[in-house]
């Protein structure tokens, strides 16, 4: 066990128990410590029983309050406390279980908040797959976990003091020095095995990230998956993995629960020993010593589980220390919007770049360099350029999607700046080339909601996009569902999906990234003659490699080469 990464592990769990769960925390520790009190107590009434039984000579200073006790008393005050013990403890693993599974939840929810409250260019240099194992798994299932090992670390470690330092004035030296060399022997095996549980921490955190990438990529394109029988791959590639986490889980299972058999086997074979060595001394002399042995052999079963259970958390929280690391970075995440004035850009006329700079950060060649450009409320804009030249980045620069620092852009006469930058949405509609579909109905994915929808709207937009007819041949018409990701929709019913959502949600400013790819001639300009004819102060720009297209609807027509843009039309 590496000691120091777990003392890491030990501060980040710690370092989620906010104020509201503090309470929660030391209300579980005040438990532990009741219910390790009452054991204590049922261990010294136990040695007081075995006393008056064999009316040896051995005594205590904690069993003088209990000299006035017969037998038939020291029985029923054995009974109460153990059932005082019990009570204590059932509750007691009950909040614990209460406190895991609460903090695991909200750390969960914040590190959601905080994901889809950082910028665009964040979640480009992330792997939603990563962060849906990282939220779904390691968060929902593995911090649980981590939590309720910290508790019973805490409560063992309790459990372990209490007994080592209260049975010694309690029976003696000799359960006192046995309990001693009981935790010896487990520091031994901590240190052999902390490497072994470090490695198992890592396998089994990539394992779990395989799993989910291998679930995404072969569900996601089940097309390819079954044409090109990439199946066999990922059948191969998911059982290595799934092996992996089960290994790790195993191998976990066995570093934290064998040392308890070996050491309570190695304890009891001593004291086989010893008693069959002793016992042939004078009888009055053995006897007089079976209450202190007894006190050994009733400590020893105390002690281990204590012992035991320290251990088994320790090792618990090393193995799931990479995953415990994985969720701290989304839970330190900043899930607070920058201040915004709520600028009310509703009415924007025109929108002017004076000068804009800018490229991705991990890649310099990438870049759009805009000066002087100005867009008009009602114009038709075609964006052109070859692939990979910026055209897409400049629509997501000019939405407010990447703010660019330094950067001089107008809405009307307002600098848009990083205290308005959030109400420059409200301006945009964007239309990709593959809209995400919900599954969910027909109205939902339009609409985006389920509750006041505008159907006299719908059904005009539903019009204007070219659904009409597919609509009407659907027996629940705008309430059928159409599955996950759109799975029963082609190319060309996702994209006039996109185009519905897009004019229903209103905007002074569409967006339209290759957002009619998939569309044939026909209900191609059907569709942008429509839009033309009912949306009049609509002002569009249009990203396509289509030239017709572009030549046929467009007043005006910019083209990206090496990010640096030149008026074509």
């Amino acid at each position: 066990m590496d000691l120091k990464s777990n003392y890491h592990s030990i501060r980040t769990l710690l370092f989620f128990i906010e104020k509201k769960w503090k309470f929660l925390f030391i209300v579980n520790i005040v438990l532990m410590f009741s219910a390790s009190f009452f054991e204590l107590f049922t261990l010294a009434v136990v040695f007081h029983l075995t006393t008056e039984l064999f009316q040896t000579s051995q005594s205590s200073s904690y069993l003088t309050q209990f000299e006035f006790l017969g037998v038939y008393e020291t029985s029923y005050l054995l009974i109460i406390s153990t059932m005082l013990s019990f009570l204590v403890r059932i509750v007691q693993i009950k909040q614990s279980v209460s406190f895991s599974e609460g903090i695991s939840r909200e750390i969960t929810n914040n590190s959601y908040f905080g994901i889809v409250s950082q910028p665009y260019l964040w979640h480009l240099g992330h792997s939603y797959t990563q962060i849906l194992s990282d939220l779904s798994v390691k968060s929902m299932r593995i911090l649980p976990g981590a939590f309720s090992s910290l508790l019973n670390f805490f409560s063992s470690l309790i459990i372990l003091i209490i007994f080592i330092f209260g049975t010694f004035p309690l029976v003696g030296i000799y359960p006192f020095v046995v309990g001693i060399f009981v935790i010896f022997l487990y520091l031994i095996i901590l240190k052999a095995t902390k490497q072994k549980v470090k490695n198992l921490s890592k396998l089994s955190a990539s394992a779990i990230n395989k799993i989910n990438l291998i679930l995404k990529e072969s569900l996601a394109g089940i097309r390819e998956t079954i044409l090109y029988s990439l199946d066999k791959n990922y059948k191969k590639e998911i059982s290595m993995a799934t092996f992996d986490v089960m290994d790790a889980n195993v191998k976990s299972s066995l570093l934290s629960n064998y040392p308890r058999y070996f050491i309570e086997s190695l304890i009891f074979i001593v004291l086989a020993v010893f008693m069959i060595i002793f016992s042939g001394y004078k009888k009055e002399v053995f006897i007089d010593f079976l209450p202190e042995l007894g006190s050994i052999i009733l400590l020893t079963q105390k002690l281990l589980p204590s012992i035991q259970n320290v251990f088994k958390s320790f090792v618990s929280i090393g193995t799931s220390s990479q995953s415990v690391y994985d969720v701290k970075i989304y839970f330190e995440l900043d899930s607070k919007k920058s201040v915004d004035t709520n600028a009310d850009f509703s009415d924007v006329k025109e929108i002017k770049i004076a000068s804009l700079k800018f490229h991705y950060p991990k890649n310099i060649n990438t870049q759009i360099i805009i000066n002087n450009l100005t867009l008009k409320s009602g114009e038709w804009v075609g964006v052109i350029g070859a692939s990979g030249s910026g055209k897409s980045t400049f629509l997501d620069v000019i939405s407010g999607l990447i703010f660019v620092q330094k950067s001089k852009i107008y809405f009307d006469k307002t600098l848009i700046e990083s205290c308005n930058v959030n109400s420059v949405k409200d301006v945009f509609v964007f239309i990709p080339q593959s809209s995400h579909i919900f599954n969910a109905s027909i109205s939902f994915n339009i609409s985006l909601s389920v509750a006041d929808i505008d159907y006299k709207k719908m059904d005009k937009i539903i019009k204007i996009a070219c659904l009409e007819e597919y609509v009407n041949s659907l027996k629940n018409k705008l309430d059928s569902k159409v599955g996950e990701d759109g799975s029963s929709l082609s190319g060309g019913l996702k994209q006039r999906i996109g185009i519905a959502r897009a004019l229903y949600r209103g905007g002074k400013v569409m967006l339209m990234d290759e957002a009619s790819s998939a569309l044939d001639e026909k209900t191609k300009n059907k569709i942008f003659n429509k839009i033309k004819d009912e949306y009049h102060d609509l002002l569009v720009i249009m990203v396509s490699h289509d030239l017709g297209l572009i030549n046929n609807y467009t007043d005006k027509v910019i083209k990206i080469s090496n990010g640096h843009l030149s008026f074509f039309k």
